[in-house]
């Protein structure tokens, strides 16, 4: 069995407060974010062609796919006792947040900024 995750940036009811300001093409070139886009990668991650590929995620954006590596972790907190409550995970989780710079998240900003070719 195989899992796999995939981050569409395509147009659907669901993203259309993201990508509001983005048009769509006017000179009959099919749209960027377009679902037709991510279809085809849905198809062959469903066949035997892609038994090796799990635990992947990947990000498919107008003709382009992009495979990101793994999580690591970046922190880990524990409880003084045997669950959290909310002003131990305030106290303990808060300032590392603080610390850290806005732009270190799994959004990251350099998938965010991936176009084909």
């Amino acid at each position: 069995m195989t899992a796999n995750a995939i981050c569409p940036r395509a147009r659907t009811r669901m993203t259309e407060d993201v990508f509001r300001g983005f048009q769509e093409p006017t000179d009959g070139r099919l749209d960027p974010l377009a679902p037709e886009h991510v279809a085809p990668l849905v198809g062959y991650l469903a066949s035997p062609a892609a038994a090796r590929a799990n635990g992947q995620l990947l990000v498919v954006h107008g003709g382009m796919v992009a495979i990101v590596e793994r999580p690591k972790v970046a922190a880990k907190f524990d409880a003084a006792k045997e669950a959290f409550t909310f002003e131990e995970l305030d106290e303990l989780i808060s300032p590392y947040y603080a610390a850290r710079p806005p732009s270190e998240t799994f959004a990251a900003a350099e998938i965010l900024g991936l176009k084909r070719g």
